[in-house]
């Protein structure tokens, strides 16, 4: 794929974005089993290196393709590893509402909830 620069000059899109974008695509498209694909194999050419959204996103396809294993894989890497805080946003997300019923979701929220008020005491007064 090629991407526009400032410029109007093409320049090679790296790997990962390519498999970002199709992911998107595929989601899009409500394919959310290509698109849990495509997220897992971009994440992989970045040696599983991926930003929060990314690995939200993936969270979400996984969990609307039925494979609650993968989506909670996802979860909970960004809430243990990444501190993943938004606890309004994972708790109101429909696409979450399969997971609801699993003994891992209150755990997870919990974690968030932690990470949340860990953000809270670190913020700079003003």
């Amino acid at each position: 794929m090629l991407a526009a620069t400032a410029f109007g000059q093409y320049t090679a899109m790296p790997v990962y974005d390519q498999y970002i974008l199709k992911a998107e695509g595929f989601y899009n498209d409500n394919k959310f089993g290509a698109s849990a694909h495509a997220y897992s194999s971009g994440f992989e050419r970045v040696g599983w290196n991926a930003p929060v959204k990314d690995k939200y996103n993936a969270a979400r396809s996984w969990a609307l393709s039925k494979v609650p294993d993968s989506a909670f894989f996802y979860l909970q890497n960004i809430a243990a590893l990444q501190r993943f805080d938004n606890l309004d946003k994972i708790s109101n997300d429909q696409s979450f509402n399969s997971l609801h019923e699993d003994e891992r979701w209150k755990p997870l929220l919990k974690q968030v909830k932690k990470n949340k008020k860990r953000q809270h005491r670190h913020k700079p007064l003003n």
